[in-house]
C-alpha cells in the first residue's frame, strides 16, 4: 500500500454522514477577545438534558451532575434538605422514598471512562514503563501539531498554513525521527504514507481498516474528538465562520 500518498479517497456517504454529525455535535470555542460565549453543549440542543447526559456519560464518561458523594456530602452537611429533596422527587414524579433516595447515594458505583479506543487497549497491553502511553502520545503530538499551526504570531516560528491542516500533519508525521525509537514503533512513518492524502479519505479508510460499522461511526468519531475537545472546539470555530 505504499506510495498511495496522491491517492484521494472520497468518503463513503455513510461515512461522510458521520463525519457530519460528528463534528456538528462539538461546539465552537472562540477566543476570548471576540466575548463570544457559548454553551460547550450546544451540539446537544436536539435533545433532552437526560438524553444529552446519558449521550457523553455513555461516549466520554463526561457527567452532567456532581458525583452521588458530592451531594450525600451536602446533604450531610444541611445543604439540601428535606423540603427541597421532596420538591425535586414531586417535580420529576419520582415513585420512590426520601430515604430510598439517600441510601443509594451511599452505593458505591464504578468508574466509568466511556468507550475505549484502540489507543486504550494498546496501552492496557503495553508493559508499564516501556513507553510512554499511546493516548498521552497521540494528545500532545495532536496539541504540539495545532498550537503551532494555529499561532498568531506569539512564537517566533509557526508552520505554514498553505497546504491544509491535514496535509501538514500528515507530512511532518511522515517525516518526525523521534516517535519511532520514543514509542518503540518503527513503522510509523511507513504507515503514514498509507494514509490518503484528504482528511475525510483518511478518517473513511481508517473507519474501514478498524471495521466501524457506519452504523456506529458517529459515536466512534465523537468520543476521538470529545477526547481532545478543546482543539477540536477551536477547529469548530473555523467550520463555523465558513458556512
Amino acid at each position: 500500500m505504499n506510495g498511495a500518498f496522491n491517492i484521494v479517497t472520497p468518503p463513503r456517504p455513510a461515512f461522510a454522514s458521520a463525519i457530519e454529525d460528528a463534528i456538528g455535535a462539538i461546539a465552537p470555542n472562540w477566543p476570548l477577545d471576540r466575548q463570544i460565549a457559548v454553551n460547550p453543549y450546544w451540539g446537544f440542543i436536539d435533545r433532552s438534558f437526560d438524553q444529552a447526559a446519558a449521550t457523553l456519560d455513555r461516549l466520554v464518561g463526561s457527567r452532567f451532575a456532581l458525583a452521588p458523594s458530592e451531594y450525600l456530602s451536602a446533604w450531610r452537611a444541611g445543604e439540601i434538605g428535606q423540603a427541597a429533596l421532596r420538591r425535586a422527587l414531586a417535580e420529576c414524579n419520582a415513585s420512590v422514598t426520601l430515604d430510598s433516595v439517600v441510601a443509594s447515594l451511599k452505593m458505591q458505583r464504578p468508574l466509568f471512562k466511556g468507550l475505549p479506543l484502540l489507543s486504550d487497549i494498546l496501552d492496557e497491553r503495553a508493559t508499564p514503563g516501556a513507553a510512554p502511553r499511546w493516548c498521552d502520545t497521540i494528545t500532545q503530538q495532536v496539541s504540539q501539531y495545532c498550537a503551532s499551526y494555529f499561532d498568531e504570531h506569539q512564537a517566533d516560528w509557526h508552520r505554514g498554513q498553505a497546504g491544509g491542516l491535514f496535509r501538514g500533519w500528515r507530512g511532518g508525521l511522515e517525516h518526525d525521527h523521534a516517535l519511532e525509537p520514543l514509542m518503540h514503533a518503527p513503522q510509523i512513518r511507513e504507515r503514514v504514507q498509507e494514509l490518503p492524502a484528504t482528511a475525510d479519505g483518511a478518517i473513511t479508510w481508517s473507519l474501514e481498516r478498524l471495521g466501524v460499522p457506519p452504523e456506529e461511526a458517529t459515536d466512534f468519531l465523537q468520543v476521538c474528538l470529545l477526547r481532545i475537545n478543546g482543539w477540536a472546539s477551536w477547529c469548530g470555530v473555523l467550520s463555523f465562520s465558513v458556512q
